[in-house]
């Protein structure tokens, strides 16, 4: 299980340096990209290569840990909703919590994107210089 998991990291280690060698990111987001890459575990980043999406995908634990490494950023808010259809005065305070992609992010979404473009449905497929 091990050796899998090296392998796929070499992969995506192999995908940031020829995104480098074609002057795609800087040496700076190289070194960067590929501390996130040895960083995290690999079930992490293809949820995040393959839920980037999905605002629901960032909710439970993968937010807090892309937050951790930049690849995305939290926002907390206090939001209200309504506790009874029935009576709409009666609503609640609540905290809300939301996660957008950075700037770096999309870089790490477009090399794992590289890496593993046969993986991806056509639609969610992210090019270099695309908006996420």
């Amino acid at each position: 299980m091990d050796r899998l998991e090296n392998e796929e990291k070499a992969l995506m280690l192999a995908g940031v340096f020829k995104r480098l060698v074609r002057k795609e990111v800087s040496k700076e987001n190289f070194r960067e990209i590929s501390r996130v890459f040895e960083r995290l575990d690999n079930i992490d980043l293809f949820l995040f290569m393959q839920g980037y999406m999905n605002p629901h995908t960032f909710e439970h634990a993968l937010g807090d840990i892309l937050v951790s490494v930049r690849v995305c950023k939290r926002k907390i808010e206090n939001a209200t909703r309504q506790t009874m259809m029935l009576d709409p005065e009666r609503v609640e305070s609540f905290i809300q919590v939301s996660y957008e992609v950075t700037p770096f992010g999309r870089l790490v979404l477009e090399t794992l994107h590289q890496v593993y473009s046969e993986k991806i449905a056509a639609e969610h497929l992210i090019k270099t210089g695309s908006m996420v």
